[in-house]
Formats: C-alpha cells, structure tokens, sequence
C-alpha cells in the first residue's frame, strides 16, 4: 500500500509525468521562493535510492522528512534528529512537525546550513576534498 503524502503535505506535487521534463509548474525562482518560506521538506526516492532534494533543504533552511527508503549516505554524512528526520510513513509526519518546537526547529535548520556549507558549497566541496 502506498502512503498518501498528498493527505499531510500542505504543497505537495509530482511535477514531471514519464517522459516529460520540460513542463515544471514553476520557474527556478518560484521554486527557490516556495522552499524558502517552508519550514519542512518531504524527501522521497527518486529514480533510485537517492533523492537530493535534502541538498535544495539544507541549503535553504528547510528541516528535512527523510522518507524510510531514502539513501542518506555522504563521505560526511547528516545526521537523523540533528540535521533532519526520519518518517517510517505519510501519517508520521503530523506527530513530528507537532512536537518539533521552534527552538529545536530553529537548531536542526542551522545545523542543516551548517552540514551544506562544510559538505556542498563549492568552498566546502573544495575543502572536502584536498
């Protein structure tokens, strides 16, 4: 059975059918502006085991919902609770998002700028790898 992300997820969408990556609901700068105002974002598998939409979240603040069979494997990889969060499924996420306070919000979005600066800035990708 799949789970209904659309039921707890306040913007949610599959913008690209099978085939067609041309048409996106939104422009680059719509898209960045959507994310930056979001406190979470979902993060499902995408063709593979991988889905790098925590990349796009770090980068901007946005918590992660690190859906159960994404990969999060990275030479410096984040870490569940400090950096983002673990959803076994859809229904998870209402509990999780109630009981993340601000003050703990507010931490696990800096640590998550913090892990993208170090990890995938091009200053901290130089760095990681010298």
């Amino acid at each position: 059975m799949q789970d209904n992300w659309f039921g707890v997820i306040e913007k949610f969408n599959l913008p690209v059918k099978l085939g067609d990556s041309l048409n996106w609901p939104y422009s680059q700068e719509e898209y960045l502006s959507l994310l930056s105002r979001s406190r979470f974002g979902l993060c499902l598998a995408g063709y593979g085991p991988k889905c790098n939409r925590e990349i796009e979240y770090f980068g901007l603040g946005v918590v992660p919902l690190v859906a159960k069979e994404v990969d999060m494997t990275y030479f410096d990889a984040p870490i569940e609770e400090k950096h983002y969060f673990r959803v076994e499924s859809a229904a998870s996420i209402p509990n999780i998002i109630e009981n993340c306070s601000q003050e703990r919000w507010q931490e696990m979005s800096h640590a998550g700028r913090e892990w993208y600066k170090k990890n995938c800035s091009p200053d901290g990708s130089l760095k990681t790898t010298e």
